[in-house]
């Protein structure tokens, strides 16, 4: 279920939302207390946050607090043009976006789907590319690792799972993935000669590629980079890691 944090100072407004939100999100309600506000994000990371910026008390440090523990979540600010100007110039970062108030609860709720390109009846159907859900394709030669990742990504993402390099191909001609995550150390056609034969697809020499490995040798590391990935992530990982990283390069 998607988790949204709501911060701001407790009134009727954020006492609507919540009671909204509820029905949607798994909803977290934070004070604006920069010390609490931390507290809270050191146990959970949501998938986005609404930030009220009505009546709030230490604005500036909340602010800084989203940037720094979780720069890759959207944060959506909610509040008047004259609630809002103060923060003009950190909400032009793209981590932010802005919404001015009076706004209708559905408005704001189908910006959180747009935003995490969630699945919305409501919504028109020529929303098009921009709102799809992302397809992910794994490629790993381990059947439990494939589980597990598909585990971690399901609901938020279309996932296509290979467990060789020549499977992957048929794969990517079938249906284009928007993100591949490869496992760098696997036999026979390992990933330095995978990740080789995507760059010379048609379909694929575009799509960003992660190396998800548990390779540590420092020479094997050097020649992965060498192929220009565009991440490369040493297992085992958290999934927090793991679904930061693919926001990174899905939605920043």
């Amino acid at each position: 279920m998607t988790k949204v944090m709501v911060i701001g100072h407790f009134n009727s407004i954020i006492k609507n939302i919540q009671e909204v939100f509820e029905e949607y999100y798994q909803t977290q309600i934070c004070p604006d207390n920069p010390d609490v506000l931390k507290g809270m994000l050191e146990m959970s990371k949501p998938d986005l946050i609404l930030l009220c910026v009505i009546d709030i008390k230490d604005g500036m440090d909340i602010f800084r607090i989203l940037e720094k523990m979780v720069p890759v979540r959207p944060v959506i600010c909610l509040g008047t043009s004259d609630e809002l100007e103060p923060y003009e110039e950190i909400i032009q970062e793209n981590q932010f976006r802005q919404m001015i108030r009076p706004v209708k609860m559905r408005d704001i709720t189908k910006r959180i789907s747009q935003i995490l390109h969630l699945p919305d009846e409501e919504m028109e159907e020529d929303v098009g590319e921009r709102y799809r859900k992302r397809r992910i394709l794994l490629i790993d030669d381990s059947g439990i690792q494939l589980r597990m990742m598909r585990e971690i990504l399901k609901g938020k993402y279309d996932v296509d799972m290979a467990e060789s390099g020549k499977e992957a191909l048929h794969i990517i001609k079938r249906q284009e993935p928007d993100l591949i995550l490869l496992d760098y150390d696997m036999p026979g056609v390992d990933g330095k000669e995978t990740l080789e034969m995507i760059r010379k697809n048609e379909f694929s020499q575009d799509t960003p590629v992660i190396f998800l490995t548990g390779v540590r040798d420092k020479k094997k590391i050097e020649a992965a980079l060498e192929l220009n990935p565009d991440g490369y992530i040493l297992k085992p990982v958290s999934q927090e890691k793991i679904l930061e990283t693919i926001w990174e390069y899905l939605h920043a």
